[in-house]
């Protein structure tokens, strides 16, 4: 065999190396992630399991043992996100949690009935006023979502209604927030008892 021959081969089968250990770690990192996202999802219900049951915080008067709304307003922003995207999954939704950051004012995207949604989650100690409208109505465009809501644990300010009002943002309040929580409570409850 003459040398270029040989050199010939070796660089078709350097390449084809290559080329495999490429194609294996794209493989594998997407095999990883989806991995990782199952864990992940895993513990996100558990956590929402616990949020809704009242289990969180054995610290609640005994008068309002079990209410998830207490558990909700001790929570973290993203313990909050977390909640809200197990809850809209047993609404029926498909939900995806945007990332941290960079997520362009949407911190959920979900899917229902061939229907399209972007949601951005205010739990707040005070009212949440215009910027967070100001942000969901960017998503909305940005992600191509046919509509848009701002859910918190509070309340909004006149100002936040009015220019909801004004780009078909739908807002929900505490009250509607604690009726969504109790739908879904009444969704896991029916789940548990068929297993």
């Amino acid at each position: 065999m003459s040398q270029d021959l040989i050199n010939v081969l070796f660089l078709i089968w350097f390449f084809c190396a290559l080329l495999f250990i490429s194609i294996m770690a794209v493989l594998l990192s997407n095999l990883k992630e989806r991995w990782l996202d199952r864990l992940s999802n895993k513990k996100d219900m558990k956590f929402f399991e616990k949020v809704l049951f009242g289990l969180l915080n054995s610290e609640q008067p005994k008068n309002h043992k079990g209410n998830p709304i207490l558990n909700i307003d001790k929570m973290t922003g993203r313990q909050f996100e977390i909640f809200l995207k197990e809850m809209f999954k047993t609404l029926g939704y498909r939900v995806k949690k945007t990332p941290d950051s960079g997520d362009f004012g949407a911190d959920l995207y979900m899917e229902k009935d061939g229907k399209t949604y972007v949601v951005q989650a205010k739990r707040y100690k005070s009212k949440v006023g215009i910027k967070a409208i100001q942000e969901i109505v960017a998503a909305k465009s940005y992600y191509k979502a046919q509509y848009a809501i701002v859910i918190t644990n509070n309340y909004f300010t006149e100002a936040a209604k009015e220019l909801a009002r004004e780009n078909n943002v739908i807002l929900y309040e505490r009250p509607e927030l604690i009726k969504l929580v109790e739908a879904s409570k009444k969704n896991m409850q029916v789940k548990n008892n068929q297993k």
